[in-house]
């Protein structure tokens, strides 16, 4: 059952560094202002998809690169960001503590004050593309 899964795979973010971009912006009242673009700081390749999902709680976005080469083809990878008051900055590269193949690990996320869940609708679990989660805490 991926709610086992899910449960178990809990664990903190651990910090590191990785062309697209997502678009921060400030909303007030009806309008809204960019604040910042986002970008995979370690040099995104072409069809990374980095900013397929997007999730923000606070000073904490989390960003989906849900096509992105780093242990597999397309497994996938999601980039926590921190606004410090000055600026945003990349604080963690997530990936999957299974990475596989086509997993597209980053194709869902969402962000909490103290976790973060990212999404992989293309992992093999029990059948094929069954897909699984991965749940992070800071």
């Amino acid at each position: 059952m991926k709610i086992c899964r899910f449960l178990s795979r809990c664990r903190p973010w651990a910090p590191s560094i990785l062309a697209a971009t997502a678009l921060l912006c400030t909303i007030s009242s009806l309008h809204a202002s960019e604040e910042t673009i986002l970008t995979d700081q370690t040099g995104a390749e072409n069809n990374d998809h980095f900013g397929w999902s997007v999730a923000i709680d606070g000073a904490y976005a989390i960003v989906g690169s849900p096509s992105h080469d780093a242990s597999a083809e397309m497994a996938g990878a999601a980039y926590v960001f921190k606004d410090h008051g000055d600026g945003w900055s990349q604080i963690a590269k997530l990936g999957s503590s299974d990475p596989s193949e086509h997993a597209f690990f980053g194709w869902d996320v969402a962000l909490s004050t103290a976790h973060a869940i990212v999404g992989a609708n293309g992992v093999d679990v029990v059948g094929t593309n069954d897909g699984a989660a991965d749940a992070f805490r800071k």
